[in-house]
C-alpha cells in the first residue's frame, strides 16, 4: 500500500529499533531460538524501514510474509536476495516459535551474522542507516 514517505524521525525510530533488536540477539544466556527471534525482529524492522523509505506501509494479516514479498518487489536490487533469505528465516522463526521449540541451533543462527555484514547500511533519502552494532 503506497503512502507518503516517512520523515527522518520515523526512519530514525525504526533504525534504533533494528539496532536494539540486533544487539539483543547477542545477549548471553538466550536460547538459540531466542537469539534468532531477536535477529528476525531486526530483519523485519529493517525491511519495514526500507519499504517506508519508498512510501510503502504493510499491515494486516500475514504482514511478515507480505513485508518480505514487497521488499523483493519494490526495493529490488540487493534487497531481492535479502528478501528471499528473510522469507526463509520467517519460516524457521515460525517453526521455532509455534511448532517446534529448539528448531534453531547455535550452529545455524546465521541471521545475526548476515545483518552484521550489512556494513554499508541502508541509503535512503540521503540518510545513511548503519545497522552494525559491533
Amino acid at each position: 500500500m503506497s503512502e507518503p514517505a516517512p520523515d527522518r524521525a520515523e526512519l530514525g525510530s525504526l533504525r534504533a529499533l533494528a539496532r536494539q533488536e540486533l544487539a539483543d540477539s547477542f545477549v548471553e544466556g538466550l536460547s538459540a531460538d531466542g537469539s534468532f527471534a531477536f535477529a528476525y525482529g531486526a530483519a523485519l524492522t529493517t525491511a519495514t524501514m526500507v519499504l517506508r523509505s519508498l512510501g510503502e506501509r504493510v499491515h494486516g494479516p500475514d504482514h511478515h510474509r507480505v513485508t518480505f514479498a514487497r521488499l523483493a518487489r519494490v526495493a529490488g536490487g540487493r534487497w531481492m536476495e535479502s528478501a528471499d533469505y528473510f522469507q526463509h528465516c520467517r519460516r524457521r522463526r515460525n517453526a521455532a516459535m509455534y511448532e517446534q521449540p529448539g528448531a534453531v541451533s547455535r550452529g545455524n543462527v546465521t541471521l545475526e551474522v548476515f545483518l552484521l555484514n550489512q556494513r554499508d547500511g541502508i541509503e535512503t533519502d540521503s540518510i545513511k542507516i548503519p545497522l552494525s552494532v559491533r
